[in-house]
């Protein structure tokens, strides 16, 4: 198969897998669930993204069906649909992006399973943080590298991956995605993680979504910008005082713009950081 990448960061590239990447992907995960036959996995990710093509590779693997409505017993969700849409069933595997610690204990009641995963490695490779079988991982300076026959075959008209590809995710020694490498940036002599300022965002109350891009300051060189999902409104200054026992001052937002979450399943961070800086540069 030919698949895009999600491109949330860069240019999406072209990723070919082979039959076998995407098989040897289904049988980690339908494994973890111990899916069977009588079980059916509800399609609500488009085909044209991996994780949504997964879904029917799982169910071809085990016989389950492939629901497009209920009743069903698993289903694969980003935050944002969840946020919007609570199914009842045996297991909801999150992924797409980090599940927000209020969603988490919002929904604390049900069978959720964060998940992370790549294009690159034909799907899930982390549930709960732990790696799937027919997947290898490592951390090399903070990064996650992954190996094992879900990796992809290359990018089209390029050479094909080393054994270890770089993820340029920098994960804990438990594997807990602390953020992307390429997202990282200096503010004023100060490393700035995007997902730390994320993370602590979503822990305030109402706030259900949160992303957060870098935009050019004369005198510090980059300063952090949110845009949040929220169904109360917070002034900017309340939005500050709100993260003074979360985070220190110098990571705190200078400005915050509604979240439009209808652009698609991924939020396109360049296109983001092109509407910050048109508003703060007027």
């Amino acid at each position: 198969t030919y698949m895009l990448t999600s491109g949330s960061t860069a240019a999406p590239k072209i990723a070919i897998h082979s039959f076998a990447n995407h098989i040897t992907s289904a049988l980690g995960v339908t494994s973890y669930f111990s899916l069977r036959a009588t079980d059916s996995w509800q399609l609500c990710l488009p085909l044209y993204h991996v994780s949504g093509l997964a879904i029917l590779w799982r169910c071809f693997l085990t016989g389950a069906a492939v629901s497009i409505d209920a009743p069903f017993t698993h289903t694969s969700l980003v935050p944002t649909q969840l946020a919007r849409y609570a199914p009842t069933c045996k297991a909801i595997l999150v992924g797409g992006a980090s599940l927000p610690t209020a969603l988490a204990l919002k929904y604390s009641h049900l069978p959720l399973y964060p998940s992370y995963g790549l294009t690159e490695m034909s799907s899930t490779v982390l549930i709960k943080n732990q790696p799937l079988p027919y997947r290898r991982v490592k951390i090399i300076d903070q990064e996650l590298f992954v190996s094992g026959p879900t990796l992809f075959k290359g990018y089209l008209n390029e050479e094909p991956p080393p054994e270890w590809f770089g993820t340029r995710d920098l994960v804990s020694p438990s594997y807990e995605i602390i953020g992307r490498k390429d997202r990282m940036f200096i503010s004023g002599g100060e490393n700035i993680y995007p997902e730390v300022i994320e993370r602590a965002l979503t822990q305030l109350p109402h706030i259900t979504a949160a992303h957060v891009v870098a935009v050019s300051d004369p005198e510090f060189g980059k300063r952090p910008v949110a845009f949040i999902e929220s169904n109360t409104h917070y002034s900017l200054n309340e939005l500050r005082a709100a993260l003074d026992p979360l985070l220190p001052r110098f990571q705190h937002p200078i400005a915050a713009f509604p979240l439009n979450t209808d652009s698609g399943l991924k939020v396109n961070l360049q296109a983001l950081e092109a509407q910050a800086a048109a508003s703060l540069h007027r």
